[in-house]
């Protein structure tokens, strides 16, 4: 394993979790790493990721830091805190069996805010996960 597959992993895991959730799934247009153009509302964006190598000579850690962006051009907060809530529900587990073990760290929300873009609006999340193998 190395940062690189982790975070190769994590992207897959994620795009994979949302995409195909009960709730998310019919309520964005995506989950993209890189935006297309003209991406339709709401979507999710994995904005940031960032790692840390924990491993040693017998055991490998990766610590992955995603930040993600939810954006939404509904009035007021409702969609967003609908996939704020989903997305915590979604993470309550902790631990992901996907292609070695995921565990989850910490997940830290924002308040939802007008975007600096316009009229959406914007959640932003930030999702730290471990990647470890034997």
């Amino acid at each position: 394993m190395n940062i690189t597959s982790s975070i190769l992993i994590a992207e897959k895991m994620l795009i994979e979790m949302l995409e195909k959730h009960s709730v998310i799934g019919k309520m964005i247009s995506g989950v993209y790493v890189y935006l297309p153009e003209n991406v339709k509302l709401p979507y999710i964006h994995i904005h940031k990721i960032s790692t840390k190598d924990y491993s040693t000579k017998t055991f490998q850690s990766t610590e992955i830091k995603i930040n993600l962006h939810c954006h939404s051009n509904e009035k007021g907060n409702t969609q967003l805190s609908i996939i704020q809530d989903e997305i915590t529900r979604m993470f309550a587990n902790k631990r992901f069996d996907y292609e070695g073990n995921i565990f989850l760290s910490s997940l830290t929300t924002s308040e939802i805010a007008p975007s600096k873009k316009g009229s959406n609006y914007t959640l932003n999340l930030d999702i730290n996960l471990k990647h470890m193998e034997n």
